[in-house]
């Protein structure tokens, strides 16, 4: 199953949730952190910043001193791909500030680099690098010849040791149950799109999974109204699922204008996607992001998947993944969390799954209307049969 990657690693995330904040405080922090456990990153966290000078001649240790930290502790948050640690004073205060630390991920996990010097992780959550001072700066501060600190075999080596405090592993295991718990029963929001005029609409499991009521809002692009709708069909392998729109209110789609393309994609293709990420705080307007196809493979060489380069946020599950001419070539699911702009969608071909197992297949658009308008012209069309799929609102 695809929700099975939500927590795999801590590196993808699939799209559904809701807005994040930037902490103005530690309490703030640790309500951020706790409140959204499936974003969580090894260096994320609190922590005791600690810094060691070690004195070598040839070889050999001579002495370690401990440095002075401006901050008593400090706590490292994320920032788009990067990682910056924001200080807390000494006093009480509850104001953060920014520490001049930023840690750059790498593609392993619990490796990072801070400047051009790496920086790992350990089995304890605290965070480790060391650099060695350069010679000249050594000879200039010492008033010698870096000939004569050579002879010595003389070197100092600056050691950072910085102790985690919070989050610790039982901390990030009970938000995710809670996380769980009300990810079942809480309002959140995904994007679905018209597969026919009479109302089915395509969007992921993940975001319909153990729903106790759906409504689709968007219709026309008029938010003020909002349709019940119910599971026509899912497949939650492969993170899909087919509603239908069933409100009294509901008079039909327009004439579909896009295809299902179902013939094979090329790496480097032009794709754009169209979405409702992030409503709470992003409005409800359709947003539109776009790029290539990366690769004709997914999350760890998934073959149901495409990896594209367009932006994708919570919020975007569901959302239609169109090629430049306009037709639906997948469904965007998921984002890495360890690298900028790496999504994921899955390829249209596997909605055949659920239209096999329907006891009327749906009739497709058999032609496409807008291929050759401008991609303004395209997005006004299309904002017309992208919706956002709103799950247990009150």
């Amino acid at each position: 199953m695809k929700r099975v990657l939500t927590f795999m690693g801590g590196f993808l995330i699939t799209l559904y949730g809701v807005a994040q904040t930037d902490p103005k405080s530690e309490e703030d922090f640790k309500k951020l952190i706790l409140s959204h456990p499936e974003n969580y990153d090894p260096i994320v966290g609190i922590f005791l910043p600690k810094g060691y000078s070690l004195k070598y001649l040839n070889g050999q240790l001579q002495k370690t001193q401990e440095l002075p930290t401006p901050v008593s502790k400090c706590v490292i948050v994320r920032k788009g791909s990067c990682f910056v640690a924001l200080g807390l004073p000494i006093t009480t205060s509850t104001n953060l500030s920014t520490f001049n630390c930023t840690f750059t991920a790498t593609s392993n996990p619990g490796t990072y680099y801070f400047g051009d010097q790496k920086v790992q992780i350990n089995s304890e959550g605290n965070i480790e690098w060391t650099n060695e001072i350069p010679i000249d700066d050594l000879a200039k501060h010492y008033k010698t010849s870096v000939s004569d600190l050579m002879k010595m075999g003389y070197k100092e080596i600056t050691k950072n040791e910085w102790v985690k405090i919070f989050p610790t592993k039982w901390d990030i295991d009970q938000a995710i149950k809670e996380f769980d718990k009300e990810k079942e029963s809480g309002p959140s929001t995904g994007t679905g799109f018209a597969l026919t005029n009479s109302g089915l609409i395509v969007t992921n499991y993940h975001v319909i999974e153990g729903a106790k009521s759906i409504i689709i809002k968007g219709v026309n692009k008029n938010f003020n109204i909002s349709y019940k709708a119910t599971i026509v069909v899912s497949d939650a392998r492969n993170d899909l699922a087919i509603l239908m729109i069933d409100d009294p209110r509901f008079t039909g789609f327009q004439a579909l204008p896009y295809l299902i393309r179902n013939g094979p994609v090329d790496v480097g293709e032009s794709i754009f996607v169209l979405g409702y990420p992030l409503t709470a705080s992003m409005g409800e307007e359709v947003k539109l992001t776009n790029g290539i196809i990366s690769s004709k493979t997914g999350f760890e060489g998934d073959i149901s998947m495409y990896q594209i380069s367009a932006p994708v946020q919570p919020g975007n599950s569901g959302a239609p993944l169109f090629d430049s001419q306009g037709n639906i070539i997948g469904i965007v699911s998921a984002k890495h969390t360890q690298a900028e702009n790496v999504g994921y969608a899955i390829k249209a071909n596997y909605l055949q799954n659920l239209f096999d197992i329907m006891s009327s297949p749906p009739k497709l658009p058999i032609a496409n209307t807008i291929s050759t308008k401008s991609l303004p012209e395209k997005v006004k069309i299309l904002s017309n049969f992208v919706f956002i799929v709103s799950v247990n609102e009150n």
